[in-house]
């Protein structure tokens, strides 16, 4: 066809160039750039979750850590593994439920902007924040529950004991006995 095209070109106009290009090509170069961005957002974006999951671990050691003293009377009284991990998970899910619900709504207003300038434009669903806020849950949970885990596993007596000592027994008093 473009033999063809070319022939009739040098009927019409003979030793001027044709010049032609495929419209998939422009319409490749014209999202190439739109390419690149989408993977450079999509590295950012697994590089803020691997932070974001670090600094929840932290966070999460932290309350743990201020914590240990509280697990560890609830144990004795009474509490399974199951309730201390619901107690401490409850506070982390407050706050992550508090942050999607102030980040869909600016999500979907970035997303339609953006998606205002295609030619071809598609509809933004809700399930599609449901499924985001189920990933960020999933992943935050993971992320918190190896340490409300292994908190609510320790033995109660050993963390008091320490804390007994810790506050009632000067370093210059104690006296190891070996045998």
């Amino acid at each position: 066809i473009i033999r063809k095209i070319e022939q009739a070109w040098d009927e019409i106009a003979p030793g001027r160039e044709l010049k032609y290009t495929f419209l998939v090509d422009q319409l490749a170069s014209r999202y190439e750039e739109e390419e690149k961005w989408g993977e450079i957002v999509t590295y950012a974006s697994l590089l803020a979750i691997l932070i974001s999951s670090l600094g929840l671990f932290g966070l999460s050691l932290v309350t743990v850590n201020k914590k240990i003293k509280e697990i560890s009377i609830r144990k004795v009284n009474g509490a399974t593994i199951r309730d201390i991990v619901v107690l401490l998970n409850k506070g982390f899910i407050i706050k992550i439920g508090t942050g999607i619900i102030i980040a869909f709504p600016l999500a979907y207003l970035i997303m339609n902007k953006w998606l205002a300038n295609y030619a071809n434009r598609i509809s933004i669903h809700p399930w599609i924040f449901g499924m985001a806020g189920l990933i960020v849950l999933t992943v935050a949970l993971l992320t918190i529950n190896w340490q409300c885990w292994k908190s609510a596993r320790k033995n109660p007596t050993d963390t008091l004991r320490a804390e007994y000592f810790s506050k009632h027994v000067n370093n210059e008093n104690l006296i190891v006995l070996r045998c």
